[in-house]
């Protein structure tokens, strides 16, 4: 249900579409429908039927910014406006689908653009990184060759598309499902305030829903599996091939044959390639004239490395450009800088500019421009290991690190070291607490009562455990010292007697919540591991850290990821171990504890916590 609520709730106001039920409205009547929409999504899915009331969409022609010419078509772009609810089924199948699409390696790995965390800007950062780094390794000259789909979304057909899913392995039910989506469309185009009739539609697909920037990139997905899939990349319906080698004549042969692959490729499959938005750019060490370049030519198609126009037949592309130095980008921009200085602080045109940027704490451009290249490869610790632009650091940490082939290695190799998160590793249709609120009751949260009220709750709930269950006193601690030592600790006690403790020290790369989250794991897998367990039914984890506590007993895509999930398999093994006959599984419970208020074992195990943070640091630590 909180899929649901996500996808049609919180999805934003968007434009109603022909039945014009806005969003407000559903949030206002949710309560009541809410069951009615859950069945109604579940039966699409499983009979494989989209509603024909889903699929009827008033089309919004929008013109295109910048265009020269308004009287050809392609000059506007037509915007289906859908079913608000319609749009929720759309979005929640998407969401799953591209999931799949990466888990399963359905769409290349250098495919970007409707993907979770595969942005524009990591394209980009993949193309100069490959290119720079062949130059590095002794290239002399590399070719890239960007192409466009002409249409794209409008040049989908249905049957080739439901062919393309049942070759990759789609579930039946589901390509039914998306058959019945692509087919007997209909539109009503608005125009000027005026809308037309309703207009049937044989193919394309609707620009506007949430689910056709991933049902195009599965369409031409064979694209990016031709030839070197990792000299090929994809934005939308952007296509992009890169050639290095020693030779000119040799990049433009293989650029050719490329070319010539996805034409031939695309003319079977009904798709044609704008020639107005190629662009053939050449990449070089050293000083060097174009003018004896060879071109890159197929059948209908010649572009030409010369300096001057790019030609198709009858049309011109654009100007090779090449690239500068970006001195004086920088320079414009630190002339903003300092014109927002001077504007916030009552200084004189002569003031110091050193002064100006600490007074203001405006940083130089430089400064600025560098701290966001280094938090961007900080962002490379956060993405799947399928993710292009991970694999691409995973390369540069284990080849020669003293010598970084471009400028994003330089920030790879310049990263302490630190935990890998992989924020894809579980499904999202994988079953999790809904809200905030309903995990601040099953840890019971402070939930507005002062720390000494609820630390007397505490102590009247602690005496009604069972005293053969197992309890968890666990505490994570950094020292105060410069070294910044972070280290945890937990105490195990059954029948009022202290059966296990243990302290250990994390190191200098961890703050207190992985120290907390590493010792209530440890804590539990030393319970389940006491011969004792067999008498407990239940096994209790306590600790003070509210963020850790609320977050253990569930997937999370943060800060030491592993070990959650280290803790979900010691609470299935919890239910599974041996036990005394009339005893119930039982399971694992977690409950926050206020710190620091004399709780004897909650104060003994921020005693273990210190003496851990005092420890030695482990010789080698990538992850909590």
């Amino acid at each position: 249900m909180s899929d649901l609520e996500q996808a049609i709730l919180k999805a934003g106001n968007t434009a109603p579409g022909a039945d014009e039920i806005p969003t407000r409205i559903l949030q206002v009547a949710w309560s009541i429908i809410k069951d009615f929409v859950l069945l109604l999504f579940r039966k699409c899915l499983e009979l494989g039927h989209h509603p024909e009331c889903f699929r009827l969409a008033t089309t919004a022609i929008i013109p295109k910014p910048n265009k020269a010419d308004y009287t050809n078509p392609r000059s506007y772009r037509p915007i289906a406006l859908l079913s608000v609810l319609g749009k929720g089924l759309e979005r929640l199948v998407a969401k799953k689908m591209s999931w799949l699409a990466i888990h399963y390696k359905t769409l290349a790995s250098q495919q970007f653009g409707a993907l979770p965390l595969r942005s524009s800007v990591d394209l980009t950062t993949c193309v100069t990184h490959d290119i720079e780094s062949a130059l590095k390794a002794g290239q002399k000259t590399t070719l890239l060759l960007t192409m466009d789909v002409k249409g794209a979304f409008d040049a989908v057909l249905p049957g080739r598309l439901i062919n393309r899913l049942r070759e990759q392995g789609w579930p039946n039910n589901l390509v039914k499902w998306i058959q019945s989506f692509a087919t007997n469309r209909y539109i009503k185009i608005r125009l000027d305030g005026e809308t037309g009739p309703k207009t049937a539609l044989n193919c394309g697909l609707p620009q506007g829903s949430p689910i056709s920037p991933i049902l195009f990139m599965l369409y031409i997905a064979p694209i990016f599996w031709m030839g070197n899939p990792m000299k090929r990349f994809g934005y939308a319906d952007d296509i992009a091939l890169l050639a290095s080698s020693d030779c000119l004549q040799e990049n433009c042969e293989v650029l050719q044959a490329n070319m010539q692959e996805a034409l031939d490729w695309g003319k079977s499959e009904g798709i044609t390639f704008d020639p107005k938005k190629s662009e053939l750019i050449h990449f070089y060490k050293g000083h060097r004239t174009l003018t004896d370049a060879p071109a890159v030519q197929t059948e209908g198609l010649r572009i030409e490395t010369k300096p001057g126009p790019l030609r198709w037949p009858k049309s011109s592309i654009s100007n090779l450009k090449i690239s500068n130095r970006v001195d004086g980008h920088l320079g414009l921009l630190n002339k903003v800088v300092l014109t927002c200085a001077r504007a916030t602080l009552p200084v004189y045109k002569t003031t110091n500019l050193a002064v100006l940027h600490e007074e203001s704490k405006l940083r130089p451009a430089e400064i600025e421009l560098n701290q966001t290249s280094q938090l961007f490869a900080v962002r490379t610790t956060r993405l799947d290991p399928y993710h292009p632009l991970r694999i691409r650091a995973d390369l540069v940490k284990s080849g020669n690190r003293r010598l970084p082939s471009s400028r994003f290695a330089r920030t790879i190799v310049a990263l302490p070291p630190s935990e890998q998160v992989n924020p894809l590793a579980h499904p999202p249709w994988e079953q999790r607490e809904t809200t905030r609120a309903e995990a601040e009751l099953r840890v019971v949260g402070p939930l507005g009562r002062s720390k000494a009220q609820a630390a007397k709750d505490f102590k009247t709930f602690y005496a009604s455990i069972p005293r053969n269950d197992l309890q968890v006193f666990s505490d994570g601690s950094k020292s105060e010292g410069k070294d910044g030592a972070t280290g945890g600790g937990y105490i195990v006690t059954q029948y009022d007697i202290e059966v296990a403790r243990h302290a250990f020290s994390l190191g200098l790369n961890a703050e207190v919540f992985d120290a907390e989250a590493t010792a209530a794991t440890r804590g539990a897998a030393a319970a389940l591991a006491q011969p004792s367990a067999r008498f407990a039914k239940d096994l209790w984890i306590f600790l003070d850290n509210y963020e850790v506590t609320l977050r253990l007993g569930s997937h999370f895509n943060g800060s030491s990821q592993s070990v959650f999930d280290d803790f979900l398999d010691i609470s299935r093994a919890w239910a599974q171990r041996p036990r005394l006959p009339h005893l119930p599984p039982g399971e694992i419970r977690i409950r926050w504890v206020p710190g620091h208020l004399n709780i004897l074992g909650n104060e003994a195990a921020d005693k273990a916590a210190k003496e851990g943070a005092a420890l030695p640091p482990p010789l080698i630590r990538s992850a909590p």
